[in-house]
């Protein structure tokens, strides 16, 4: 309507004016008269271009029917479903969830392949460990042996990855031994003898003497350099291994364990023995002070070994600023029996380094001075 009284004021424009047109040239005609006529003509054509469009939009929505509209929705929910949620929830747990639920089940195969399973039978009863021989040494045969004794409720897998010595045995050829306690009694090494307060009724000592003496029957192992080393319920059991065994073993490592020392079962102690003592003053599940009526303080079993070593001079240092380090040697000039009492330290594997050397290279270091 607007566009309509714009045309005929301009009708009537150029009627009333029509003198002026005819006097006009054409440069005034073009500028005062066409020009404006044509810019009205493609307004004209832009505004019916847009009510076109906006009816023919209008259209094409009413003619989708709603449930159809429904449908569709739908099923542009569900492709988005198929293309990403559903991938997420099975694609990606096939792929992730369920590869690492398979892994988890196999960690021993793929994060610890040189791990070799054997078993043996004690008393009727089956016994596993594992062992670990260095690649480069498979073939050499009078390699010491190393073995392993993980903590209570633990297995021998995680005694592996915990004390970290496969560098060591790479570089230096030693075989691991990790055994495992009785799974079916709760992982726990029976270092008792006496039946009075054994957790366990398993034959642990009868064990490793077996294990022993296959191990040198099928890889032919260098006797006189056996050592014992573990951790917690594993230490007592490596404490009670070279006090019983004592003619098999040359030399002990002990972190965070206490010595279970029997009366009515004295040692057996043949020959003076090496071992390092680690134990934490703030360590609430093996007290430095000692279990009264199970197990001796840190220092009654350290004075024990020192002792049984034909008596010894000690002196102590502070390596670190919490860590003091007694040695003491025996009469000999040679066994050592080394404590390393961490001043506030918990129930833990200890591995800070000693006089910058690491904690695996250092054990080795130790025991690798002495044979039995």
């Amino acid at each position: 309507m607007i566009l309509s009284q714009v045309v005929k004021g301009f009708q009537s424009k150029v009627i009333t004016n029509s003198y002026l047109f005819i006097n006009l040239s054409m440069v005034d005609f073009m500028k005062h008269l066409f020009l404006p006529l044509l810019c009205l003509i493609l307004l004209w054509n832009l505004l019916a271009c847009s009510n076109s469009n906006s009816e023919s939009g209008r259209l094409e929505e009413k003619s989708i029917d709603p449930q159809s509209k429904i449908i569709l929705e739908e099923s542009k929910e569900k492709g988005d479903w198929e293309s990403k949620e559903n991938w997420e929830s099975k694609e990606n747990w096939e792929s992730k969830e369920n590869w690492e639920s398979k892994n988890a089940q196999s960690k021993t195969i793929t994060d610890t392949p040189d791990l070799i399973a054997n078993s043996i039978v004690i008393d009727g009863v089956t016994r596993t460990y594992f062992v670990y021989i260095p690649d480069a040494f498979a073939d050499v045969e009078k390699l010491p042996l190393i073995i392993d004794f993980h903590g209570g409720s633990g297995t021998a897998e995680s005694q592996y990855y915990l004390s970290n010595m496969q560098s060591v045995a790479d570089s230096e050829g030693v075989i691991l031994v990790y055994p495992q306690a009785e799974v079916q009694t709760g992982s726990v090494w029976n270092t008792l003898h006496s039946s009075e307060g054994n957790k366990v009724s398993a034959n642990d000592f009868g064990f490793i003497a077996e294990l022993i003496t296959e191990l040198s029957l099928i890889r032919d192992i260098d006797d006189s350099r056996v050592f014992v080393s573990g951790y917690s319920n594993g230490a007592a059991m490596a404490y009670m291994i070279a006090c019983h065994l004592n003619d098999r073993v040359a030399g002990f490592v002990v972190m965070s364990g206490l010595f279970p020392l029997e009366s009515e079962f004295p040692c057996l102690i043949t020959s003076p023995t090496p071992g390092l003592i680690f134990n934490g003053t703030a360590d609430a599940e093996r007290p430095y002070s000692g279990m009264p009526g199970y197990a001796l303080s840190v220092e009654d079993a350290v004075e024990f070994w020192a002792s049984s070593n034909g008596g010894s001079t000690s002196t102590t240092s502070q390596i670190a600023e919490n860590i003091e380090r007694s040695i003491y040697i025996a009469n000999d000039g040679i066994t050592e029996v080394q404590l390393f009492t961490i001043l506030g330290g918990g129930h833990d594997w200890f591995d800070f380094p000693v006089n910058g050397v690491e904690m695996p290279s250092f054990i080795w270091s130790f025991l690798s001075q002495f044979s039995s």
